[in-house]
């Protein structure tokens, strides 16, 4: 969940600080501004004067992992990306920018890992037809070494599976002071479920509001 990533990396940015978000976690143009919407929606490195920029791509997530790399060596400074897993599989070849050696600013990778496109979950097509199907056709799920990959490159790699591991992992990556990997494990139905919770929270928030106002309204004019 980019919520959940976005708020706990706001808690503990170092400065100065860039956060790169790719625009999608899917290999579909019509995710286009996924994670940029979601930054939107938590806006809390914003608010801490931590810029936030993202690569839009082709299809939405061409060569972010590049794209990063570069924005760290021409800011000459840490930067951190949130990443999809399809995005991150998709510019595989940019992990040789952070290789060991390279002599850039460290990039810090938050990979998200929710088993393939995420956003295809939140569209209709999701119900119309049986799940391994979508799963098959819309999400594409990669039985892909994460790890593995990480290792090859010489490039240090972390795994987190609650918010507890998640934040020690990314302050642990944070101090090394040299590119790292820091994988969320997480799910595709559970980002769904939480998403839709935050919704209802919020209309029951906004007409509770609205309530009020038309109450305080009708009192005013007495």
């Amino acid at each position: 969940m980019f919520i959940a990533c976005c708020s706990s990396v706001s808690a503990a940015l170092p400065t100065p600080t860039w956060l790169c978000a790719s625009s999608s976690s899917s290999s579909s143009s019509s995710s286009q501004g996924t994670w940029v919407r979601y930054s939107h929606a938590a806006p809390a490195p914003l608010s801490l004067g931590v810029p936030v920029a993202a690569n839009r791509g082709a299809s939405g997530i061409d060569g972010v992992l590049s794209t990063a790399a570069g924005f760290a060596e021409g800011l000459a400074r840490p930067c951190t990306l949130v990443v999809g897993d399809l995005s991150f599989l998709h510019d595989i070849n940019g992990l040789s920018l952070l290789r060991a050696g390279e002599a850039r600013p460290p990039l810090t990778v938050v990979l998200v890992n929710n088993g393939g496109g995420g956003i295809f979950s939140f569209l209709p097509i999701a119900n119309a037809m049986p799940e391994q199907q979508f799963t098959q056709l819309w999400a594409t799920p990669q039985n892909v070494d994460l790890e593995g990959m990480c290792r090859a490159h010489g490039i240090p790699h972390q795994r987190a599976s609650t918010p507890e591991e998640y934040q020690q992992a990314l302050n642990s990556a944070w101090g090394l002071n040299r590119h790292s990997v820091v994988e969320v494990v997480t799910g595709r139905s559970a980002n769904v479920d939480v998403h839709r919770m935050l919704q209802q929270r919020v209309r029951r928030a906004t007409h509770a509001y609205l309530a009020l106002r038309q109450l305080q309204q009708q009192q005013q004019q007495q």
